[in-house]
Formats: C-alpha cells, sequence, structure tokens
C-alpha cells in the first residue's frame, strides 16, 4: 500500500512540472503526420467557444482598473477568424456604448494566450481582402491581415495573387 501511494505522490508532482496544453496535437499537426489531404478536422478539443471568449473579454474589463471607461459598454462580437484548418483560430470583439473605443481579439484554442491583441481608445482597421461574400470567411493572418476566403485552397490563391502585387 505504502509503494503505491507513493509512487502516485511522485506521477503527480512530476505532472506538475510540464507545461499543460502543449502535448495536444492540433488539427493541422494531425493531417500532416498523416499526410493525406483529404483528411478534414471538424472539430479542436482545445476549442474555445464565442461565449467563453465573450466572457473573458468582461470579466478583463470587470477587473482590470486601467480600462474602467469600457464598462458602461457593451462587448459585441464582430468577426470570427479561420485558420487554415477551417476551424475558428479568433474572435473579434468591439466594445459598443462605452467612454471609448475598444477592441479585442481573442485567441479561439486554449493552447495560446487569451488575448493575443487588443486596442484600447481605438478601433482596428483590417488590412487585405476583407469583403465577405457568401459563404465566404475571414482568415486571421495576424496583426491588422486578414483575408476573405471560401476555403483554404482559395485562401492560399488569393494569398499567392497578393504576393505577386507587391
Amino acid at each position: 500500500m505504502y509503494k503505491i501511494h507513493k509512487t502516485t505522490a511522485l506521477l503527480l508532482s512530476c505532472s506538475l512540472l510540464l507545461p499543460t496544453g502543449s502535448f495536444a496535437e492540433s488539427p493541422s499537426t494531425i493531417q500532416d503526420t498523416l499526410g493525406d489531404s483529404t483528411y478534414t478536422v471538424t472539430s479542436n478539443p482545445n476549442q474555445v467557444n464565442k461565449e467563453t471568449a465573450k466572457l473573458a473579454v468582461e470579466n478583463l474589463i470587470k477587473i482590470q482598473e486601467d480600462i474602467q471607461d469600457l464598462r458602461n459598454g457593451h462587448v459585441v462580437l464582430k468577426n470570427t477568424f479561420f485558420d487554415v484548418d477551417e476551424l475558428p483560430i479568433s474572435y473579434h470583439f468591439v466594445v459598443e456604448g462605452a467612454k471609448t473605443d475598444a477592441y479585442f481579439i481573442v485567441s479561439a484554442t486554449d493552447t495560446r494566450n487569451p488575448f493575443l491583441q487588443q486596442g484600447i481608445g481605438e478601433g482596428i482597421e483590417f488590412s487585405g481582402h476583407t469583403e465577405v461574400a457568401t459563404g465566404e470567411k475571414l482568415y486571421y493572418l495576424g496583426l491588422d491581415t486578414v483575408v476573405a476566403a471560401k476555403d483554404a485552397k482559395e485562401l492560399k490563391a488569393k494569398y499567392a495573387e497578393q504576393k505577386i502585387k507587391l
């Protein structure tokens, strides 16, 4: 009986040293490992839904003293941004009706820092192909760049086209 408790205690103490989330495979890693371009991931166990992401923004506004001008506003989801695996990568929220403007880009997975980007006292102007037609999604490329496309294949074509123009 003593050996079991000692072993369990050792395993538990070692597990505390491991970084959380670092061993969870992302959908793109799974696809690369299988090497099958027809394999499609439809869910990610590390996915954060829109409601949870919105709650994170609301809680940040409640507890962070230097953004108290946002407390009388309403957090509104403006966009869901996607990654090339066709799963949400982040959510774009704005605060409406507050004393000052603000935006938040919040991670859609729990394996990244929750707040990827934010601006207090300002909005954000996105560059790239931002007009969204029926059946298209916005793909977040980082900072202020998004591209509207129907799928990852079309996104890659638009990206290549943009590189040629530069």
